[in-house]
């Protein structure tokens, strides 16, 4: 479950962060959120499918399934067939009054996995505020002008792909947030969201950034899309 809380963990705490917090745009976009919206994201030498299975006014129930291939099929069609060759499949059950993953099943190993409480981070990620950026604090591309001179560096985007499909000019929205110090591994790290600014309803980040002095996460969404069910 450790493993699984690399990718799970540093993308749904946005989606109860969201849902709970007083920026009218925040909870516009995880209200119009929909059963089946997904995506897939790199992460080292695997990749993640994470989706929307149910949801109420109470609780949520995402699904993520991982494997170290991408598959010849669309991700929808290899899903429809059992999703050969996945590593892991497992559904979470989070309610969204508390932020706590209340039920882990593996479909994969067909049990409940063990659910620690002292592991769970979405409370703490839940209580932490986001800002909106503003452009200039957008990253750049190349290396940092000389004291005195102009910066004329392109603004950085992360790539949006829906539906396999790669969108020119995205839009996107930049979110940060910092890590409380504390013993962790990510203590008074710097927690950066990308999401499409032109698409409300759609809940999930494209780019995801941990970074702090001493460590570094990035998160890749190499697809994205509805109705996956």
């Amino acid at each position: 479950m450790k493993y699984l809380y690399q990718f799970f963990l540093f993308l749904i705490f946005f989606y109860f962060n969201s849902a709970n917090c007083n920026t009218p745009f925040l909870k516009e976009r995880i209200s119009k959120a929909s059963i089946g919206d997904y995506i897939v994201a790199s992460i080292a030498k695997n990749n993640s499918v994470l989706f929307i299975r149910a949801k109420s006014d109470s609780h949520v129930t995402l699904e993520e399934i991982t494997t170290p291939f991408i598959p010849k099929l669309s991700w929808k069609e290899w899903k429809k067939q059992g999703a050969p060759g996945h590593s892991s499949w497992t559904a979470f059950q989070i309610d969204l009054n508390t932020a706590e993953v209340v039920s882990c099943f593996s479909l994969t190993q067909n049990q409940f996995l063990v659910n620690d409480k002292e592991e769970q981070l979405l409370p703490k990620l839940f209580a932490i505020p986001f800002t909106k950026a503003k452009e200039k604090d957008f990253k750049k591309i190349g290396l940092p002008p000389k004291d005195g001179e102009e910066d004329r560096r392109k603004i950085w985007l992360p790539s949006l792909v829906i539906e396999g499909k790669k969108i020119d000019n995205p839009s996107f929205e930049l979110w940060k947030a910092k890590w409380p110090k504390d013993q962790s591994l990510i203590s008074e790290a710097e927690i950066s969201l990308y999401l499409d600014s032109k698409r409300v309803e759609f809940p999930f980040p494209y780019f995801i950034e941990i970074q702090s002095s001493h460590y570094s996460f990035k998160i890749r969404v190499i697809d994205s899309g509805k109705n996956f069910n």
